[in-house]
């Protein structure tokens, strides 16, 4: 399967700024505009407890896990008590963990699908789970995302999805009437889950509105952009080879 990354119009200055946290869904909140004109969030003492739930959490190190990574430790840096709830996709990985200071819990898989892998288990889990929390928050894109919006809205708990990425397969190889079933399927349950949702989130607005099924929820939407981290050790031999730096 192929995530796509939706293009944005407008550039991007990553360093020296926060932007909208969606840390601040649930809580009186101050904004203010810095000497770059950039907002910044001004904490305030209460916090609540967040369960995150994601298919794919560390070590799996996609661009879309590490993005949630890095959304989970900006929630606990801000007084959050926060939860991952993920698939277990490798059997030699502990269900429970703190991966990196953050509680992760993982629910074996059941069923594999291309690359995805599908948990029941973890269904029953978040059910469980779900009284504690005030807030719940999806990664997606997610198999279960409706499921899990139902059952939060059920439950009567805050709900955001952060959304990184519409599902758009290859029209030249594979079946490509079986492609296009796979999309509406992955459209059918995401608009409705998105409307469902309190907060929707992604990185811009523009990524926004040109999405397949954030458009349709622009009306709860708040502009995210994890911390950015970069890395301080030297480039491999092969990458370094490749762009010429050997």
């Amino acid at each position: 399967m192929l995530y796509r990354t939706l293009t944005t119009q407008q550039s991007l200055k990553i360093s020296g700024f926060t932007t909208y946290s969606i840390a601040t869904f649930n809580t009186p909140c101050a904004f203010h505009h810095s000497k770059k004109q950039f907002h910044t969030f001004k904490p305030v003492a209460k916090k609540g407890r967040a369960l995150l739930v994601t298919e794919y959490f560390l070590p799996h190190w996609t661009g879309i896990s590490q993005a949630f990574f890095y959304l989970a430790q900006n929630l606990k840096k801000q007084g959050y008590a926060v939860t991952v709830l993920t698939t277990q996709f490798n059997t030699s990985l502990p269900l429970t963990e703190k991966v990196k200071g953050i509680e992760t819990i993982r629910s074996p898989y059941q069923l594999r699908i291309s690359r995805t892998h599908y948990s029941f288990s973890l269904l029953i889990r978040y059910i469980k789970m779900l009284p504690s929390y005030d807030w719940v928050i999806i990664n997606s894109p997610n198999s279960n995302i409706l499921f899990l919006s139902l059952l939060a809205k059920l439950f009567g708990k805050k709900l955001a999805i952060y959304h990184q990425g519409d599902l758009t397969l290859p029209r030249q190889t594979g079946n490509i009437a079986m492609h296009k079933v796979m999309e509406y399927i992955f459209d059918a349950l995401s608009i409705p889950s998105f409307l469902l949702a309190d907060v929707t989130s992604t990185y811009t607005r523009d990524y926004a509105a040109h999405s397949r099924v954030m458009k349709h929820a622009l009306h709860t939407f708040r502009a995210y952009i994890p911390d950015f981290v970069p890395s301080r050790g030297s480039a491999t031999a092969p990458f370094a080879k490749k762009n010429g730096n050997a």
